[in-house]
């Protein structure tokens, strides 16, 4: 089996072969995360902003109308769902 570990945070490749096994430091691999993960369909998303719209309204600060409004903001126009 061959397997191939990218450790961002440490900027290490980890190599697995039936006939090698080896690990490699390389510098600046950190960067190169969103295109990396972006080539294999995954997307990094900041959800901070809809998780405190929902904290405002499970705490009463805001009714579901207003929080149904401002999770609007975040729909995606590409989804067929949302049509």
């Amino acid at each position: 089996m061959n397997k191939i570990t990218l450790d961002f945070e440490n900027e290490v490749v980890t190599i697995q072969t039936i006939s090698q096994n080896g690990t490699h430091h390389h510098p600046g691999l950190a960067k190169l995360e969103p295109k990396v993960l972006s080539l294999l369909g995954y997307q990094k998303l900041n959800l901070a902003p809809i998780v405190e719209i929902f904290e405002k309204f499970l705490d009463g600060q805001i009714s579901k109308e207003e929080m149904d409004r401002q999770l609007a903001r975040y729909e995606d126009e590409d989804d067929p769902k949302e049509k």
